[in-house]
């Protein structure tokens, strides 16, 4: 009784959130036809330009900027993985611990530097990179983006060498482990020589990883279609975080699926 009685709690709160979504866009359509509404609307898409030009502008110093900060965070955390590898050559079992957590905490923050450092690197290229754009430029606007572009590359080719330096140095100091990290079939290789409390740690890391990712793409979707609703923003903004959920959903359900009928083949 108690069971069927949380299932209809369950398809009550469900009707109660759609009332409630339904009735906030209704309200949000109405006030959408106030004149002083869509001043203000105005106002915001202007202000979002003139930061776009802004930056846009800026855009080589902020990048040089963005690549001296991950440059010299990097180097860093390279530099407590080289000392902490050394140090557990002589360290005892409790040192020994304590230097291994060292290890995958700069190794860690030395990743989530290269990667937030490349991802702000495509999204200042990306206030510069239309077609539009570049057909604007006048002769020494065009060398100043070519040097744009040189400074994006180099930025991103030293992220992506120090990820790989990264892995040679851990595989330095485990030598069981193996994969190339320049190989599409790096994360399986490197899987496979994980002893299995190190399988299960990234089997856990992987799945929170699954469970944000399906959290932000529904919102980020909801958001971009309120956007193009009001800036017109294009249907791409609206696509992209579509197809990664979707993308998400199915592989996770395939995976789940795969998974038992291997143990039922057995």
């Amino acid at each position: 009784m108690m069971n069927k009685t949380k299932k209809k709690n369950v398809y009550v709160k469900y009707a109660v959130i759609m009332c409630i979504s339904g009735a906030l866009g209704g309200i949000l359509g109405g006030v959408m036809e106030m004149g002083q509404v869509h001043g203000v609307l105005t106002g915001i898409q202007e202000g979002m330009q003139f930061f776009l030009n802004s930056v846009r502008n800026w855009m080589l110093p902020l990048m040089a900027i963005c690549g001296v900060i991950a440059l010299v965070l990097c180097e860093q955390y390279m530099g407590r993985l080289k000392r902490a590898g050394e140090a557990m050559e002589q360290a005892e079992d409790e040192a020994y611990e304590r230097l291994d957590y060292e290890l995958e905490a700069a190794g860690s923050r030395g990743m989530i530097v290269s990667f937030a450092g490349s991802i702000a690197m495509i999204l200042l290229l990306a206030t510069g990179y239309s077609t539009k754009y570049i057909e604007s430029l006048n002769g020494s606007g065009i060398m100043w983006f070519l040097l744009e572009i040189l400074t994006f590359i180099a930025l991103e080719v030293y992220l992506n060498v120090w990820q790989i330096r990264y892995v040679r140095v851990i595989q330095k100091i485990y030598p069981d482990k193996k994969g190339d990290p320049t190989s599409l079939k790096f994360p399986k290789q490197w899987l496979e020589s994980c002893d299995e409390a190190e399988k299960e740690c990234i089997y856990q890391a992987s799945y929170k990883g699954y469970q944000t990712v399906m959290k932000w793409a529904p919102i980020l979707t909801f958001v971009a279609l309120i956007l193009h609703m009001f800036f017109d923003t294009g249907i791409l903004a609206i696509v992209m975080p579509s197809v990664i959920w979707l993308v998400t959903s199915v592989t996770y359900c395939r995976a789940c699926l795969q998974n038992k009928g291997e143990k039922l083949s057995k």
